[in-house]
Order: structure tokens, then sequence, then C-alpha cells
């Protein structure tokens, strides 16, 4: 949720002359006059939203972290799992790495890093982590990633998100050292069902037993690049019978800036998994 241009202000000091010793009086060649301070209009929201959508192609890598949780409710019983991630992304390459940590109720935790790299996803268990059946701690497992998949991990998926949204514009909030607008937006539900599927939260829009509700989104869109540098998203999901409450709370730092992301050597004997 993915991821954005960073900016750097710079904040330049006056100095003022004092005139000379026993003296009252400045000197006027020691003083200058204070530059005028310009103040950038805000956008309409509908304005704003053109930005947003026109810029998400601009992004083209930078690091993130994220949080992400779920709390499902099924004929009684409720589980919780929360993710935290962190890692980089450089859609030019198509090449992103991030680390995990995975919890849930009732389950002893896990810890996994995963590599795209083009058309092959590999992911290996830390080696004192729990595992899923079938997979052992410290292996290289390898699985391909079909076209679609890989249009939404290669990509600015706000794209999506964003597409058809209402905004408002709510002030600004300087993220990450990033003068931004803070916006609320009420996604489209068709647009939101896309987005859950490029997150991996459902696998079809028909898996949904009705449309996304308690929906909550709020996100920070950096004024010189109109690219969003955090959002946060809250969310409840009925499918197949199950009610998920969902949240992601995402942001993007080093913005188009060069990141390596090399594929370790032993991953080469990656056990095939699909």
């Amino acid at each position: 949720m993915n991821r954005k241009l960073i900016d750097t202000f710079l904040f330049v000091t006056l100095l003022v002359g004092i005139g000379g010793c026993g003296s009252s009086t400045p000197n006027p060649s020691q003083t200058s006059t204070p530059p005028t301070t310009t103040t950038l209009t805000t956008p309409t929201g509908a304005a704003l939203l053109v930005n947003i959508l026109q810029s998400a192609t601009t992004l083209k890598s930078f690091s993130y972290t994220g949080t992400f949780g779920n709390t499902s409710n099924y004929l009684g019983s409720t589980a919780t799992t929360t993710a935290n991630v962190t890692g980089q992304e450089d859609i030019t390459a198509q090449k992103v790495y991030g680390t995990y940590t995975f919890n849930q109720t009732g389950a002893p935790q896990e810890q996994f890093e995963i590599y795209d790299i083009g058309a092959l996803e590999y992911t290996r268990f830390a080696p004192t982590s729990a595992t899923p059946t079938g997979f052992t701690p410290g292996t290289w497992y390898k699985t391909a990633l079909d076209a679609t998949t890989q249009g939404y991990i290669y990509s600015n998926n706000d794209s999506i998100l964003f597409k058809s949204a209402v905004i408002t514009i709510n002030g600004t909030e300087t993220v990450n050292n990033i003068v931004c607008w803070k916006v609320t937006a009420v996604p489209d539900n068709n647009q939101l069902a896309l987005f859950l599927i490029s997150q991996g939260e459902i696998s079809a829009v028909t898996d949904l037993d009705q449309p996304v509700s308690n929906v909550s989104l709020t996100a920070w869109v950096a004024q010189s690049s109109n690219l969003v540098v955090r959002e946060v998203l809250t969310l409840t999901i009925l499918t197949q019978g199950v009610t998920v409450n969902t949240s992601f709370d995402t942001s993007t730092t080093n913005i188009n800036l060069a990141v390596t992301i090399s594929l370790p050597a032993d991953a080469a004997n990656a056990i095939q998994t699909g």
C-alpha cells in the first residue's frame, strides 16, 4: 500500500546585522529584508485526486514499512492476525524484498523473507520460525507468479485504491520530513475490491458476500510530488460467511532513490512449490 519522491526542504536563517560598538543604529549594509513566504494554495479534493492518479506512474523505487491486521469472526469464534513488514521495491527492475513477522491467535510466531524477482517469488522462513505444513525453516522455496499478480506487485496500487474516490483535504502535516496534504478519502467500492485483490486479502470480487463496509481511509500526499507517502485503511469484509475486520498502515520513504535487491546465492537451489 504501497511509495513514493522524497522532498528536500531547505530552511534559511537570515542574519540581521548589528550596529558597531556603542551604536544603536543598524548598519544598512548589514541588514536584509526577510523573503516573502509562499503559501501553497490548497487544491480542491477533485484536483488533488487527478494529481494523485497522474503521479502514480512516476514512482519507480522506494523503501516501505507496514503494519497489517485481521480479526475474523466465524460461528462465534474469533481469530486475530497481525503482520509487520519492512522492505524495498524497484518497480523498473521488477524486484521486491521484504521481511515479515506474522502473529496469529493460538499459533507460534512466523518470521520469513520474500524476494519477488520477475516472474518468481522466493520465500525462506527464519531458522527458529514456525512454518506452515510442508515447509522447513531455513530452506528456500520458489513459486511462479502469474501475469496478473506481477502487474499488482510491480506497480503503484494507489492508482487502484484512489481511482474514482472522493477526497477531502484536512490541512497539512509533515510525514518523514515530507510536507503533505492530509486527506480523508471515500474509495469506490469496485476499486476497493480490486485493491483488496492486489493485497491478497481476497482472490476475486466474487469472494465478497456483500460490499466492503465500515471503510475509513486517511492518506498523506506529498505536496511537491502528489505521491501518497502514508495511508491508514480500515474496513470490514464479509467473505464466504466469515466477517473480517482489516487494517493497513503503510509508509513509504527513499522515494525514487537507488535500491539494491539481490537474490541470495543459496536461493538458486530453491524448491519449486508452484
